[in-house]
């Protein structure tokens, strides 16, 4: 009897693997007919100089001479591309979403791991893989990093609860730890993924009795005001530091920072967040960069949203102890957004791709809230299967805005008509195509910025080539001027171009 009862539950158990299995190889072939459209794009923004120019990428002799520094294992799986597909971009999309399915099907045992039905964990899985905000990681080759760090960090996550599921489970703890390492060298912002699992089992309960919503108000409240004091006093403390990086960086958006004025900053970092959250509830007008003014103060709308976003993740982890599923959501979009928020001034404040890894929370807290609080009815059903067709018709559509160069930059130039980097390479676009006079207007506009030299340089090359020496060495002048060490190495080409014209060397 009791043989029996074993063998009934074997096969039962091997009936759910093999419907879990069967789910994951559906996001697998979900991913590649969205993503399908991507075989026919080319290469665009960072792929020149991270793939087609990277000596890196043609060998292991090259790899290791490293002269392109930065994300090994991106680069590793270059390798595999450069040695199958050379520079034929085709055979790099397909790795790429590869890369893309692998994190939604993880996600999928993940939400399945921690207690969710397998209708709630398909739903987060592809939501996560059909949203428009994805595009700019899969579509674009040199953005795999997003991708690679999300699928170790997951990865990671599974081997740790299975870890603390199993007795002697320690091949599962080596599991995540190495995961953990390999998504360190896929994209730095893995390094929150420690932040994540603390807090989680924090505030979970499982550690110093933190069991009752009381309490764990009260810690969030202190951490966050401890977080928020400890922030401000670095900011005090590495004023000078903290100024030169925010202004160049408050320059992108064509605005200037006042010595002392960290709250425009600030209030810039909060309608950031606030303005990818409306492209991930909205996700129409994407595009590779973006412009906007920072808000008028800590009571603007924009500023207000950002603080609501922020207070509704700490409210799931203070009332999420006692459920897993919102608990996890919640501090993942949390720890995740932190990396890529420029609370310290780094890069752009804004980008799809800074939305790829937090996009995996939201899913899970969507995910959540549909098997919450919709029927389980074949209407509702519908409806979410049309939302999903919708979002992926929306994502093939982005695709095609990433087929070249003229394309993403058009598309760009439609959202952000204002952007010294669109309206700079607006102005590549047209060099390409002969198109001169176009090619000044766009520069010319870029110029009114005055916020990079390049747009100098650029101009003196258009107004050469259009036989206005007086005009194209006043421009090479102004682009001198500036002296900005960025821009050295181009510098110093045109003192040697110009000394051989006048020499009379030049060809």
């Amino acid at each position: 009897m009791k043989d029996s009862k074993s063998v009934t539950e074997l096969i039962l158990k091997s009936i759910e693997s093999w419907k879990t299995w069967q789910l994951v190889l559906l996001l697998g072939v979900v991913a590649a007919v969205v993503y399908a459209a991507s075989f026919g794009n080319g290469w665009t923004l960072d792929d020149f100089p991270v793939i087609v120019d990277n000596p890196d990428v043609t060998g292991l002799r090259a790899f290791w001479e490293d002269s392109y520094p930065g994300r090994p294992l991106r680069e590793v799986t270059y390798l595999l591309d450069y040695a199958l597909f050379g520079l034929d971009p085709v055979g790099y999309h397909v790795q790429n979403i590869f890369w893309h399915a692998l994190a939604g099907s993880l996600l999928f045992l993940v939400v399945c791991q921690l207690g969710s039905s397998r209708r709630a964990a398909l739903a987060a899985a592809l939501l996560f893989l059909v949203h428009p905000l994805g595009v700019e990681v899969v579509a674009n080759t040199s953005h795999r990093k997003d991708s690679l760090a999300l699928v170790f960090m997951l990865l990671a996550w599974w081997g740790l609860e299975e870890f603390r599921r199993r007795e002697k489970g320690y091949l599962f703890l080596g599991l995540a730890g190495v995961s953990l390492g390999l998504g360190l060298l896929a994209k730095q912002n893995a390094a929150a993924w420690p932040l994540f699992v603390v807090g989680y089992f924090f505030w979970g309960g499982r550690w110093y009795g933190a069991q009752t919503i009381g309490r764990r108000v009260a810690i969030t409240l202190a951490a966050s005001v401890a977080a928020i004091s400890g922030y401000l006093v670095l900011l005090s403390v590495r004023q000078d530091l903290f100024f030169s990086k925010a202004i160049p960086v408050l320059s992108k958006m064509n605005t200037t920072l006042a010595a002392g004025d960290i709250s425009t900053y600030l209030t810039m970092v909060l309608k950031s967040l606030a303005f990818m959250a409306v492209k991930i509830v909205w996700p129409l007008s994407l595009a590779v960069e973006y412009v906007f003014s920072p808000p008028q103060g800590w009571f603007a709308p924009w500023t207000m949203a950002g603080i609501l976003i922020l207070a509704s993740c700490l409210m799931m982890l203070m009332v999420g102890g006692k459920n897993r599923v919102l608990l996890w959501g919640g501090g993942w979009i949390l720890t995740m957004w932190l990396p890529v928020s420029n609370l310290w001034p780094w890069s752009y404040f804004a980008a799809d791709r800074y939305m790829y890894a937090p996009l995996a929370g939201v899913a899970v807290v969507a995910a959540f809230a549909w098997e919450r609080y919709v029927p389980r009815r074949m209407a509702c059903d519908l409806a979410g299967i049309g939302m999903l067709a919708v979002l992926a018709g929306l994502t093939v559509h982005q695709v095609g805005v990433w087929k070249s160069p003229a394309t993403l930059w058009a598309q760009a130039y439609e959202v952000s008509p204002t952007s010294t980097t669109v309206l700079n390479n607006m102005g590549s676009v047209a060099m390409q195509a002969n198109d001169l006079e176009l090619a000044r207007f766009y520069y010319e506009r870029a110029n009114q910025n005055m916020n990079t030299p390049l747009t100098y340089y650029n101009l003196g090359t258009v107004y050469e080539r259009l036989g206005n020496t007086e005009q194209a060495m006043r421009n090479y002048q102004y682009f001198m001027m500036f002296n900005d060490p960025k821009y050295a190495d181009v510098a110093q080409k045109l003192r040697l171009r110009l000394l051989r014209r006048q020499l009379g060397t030049s060809p």
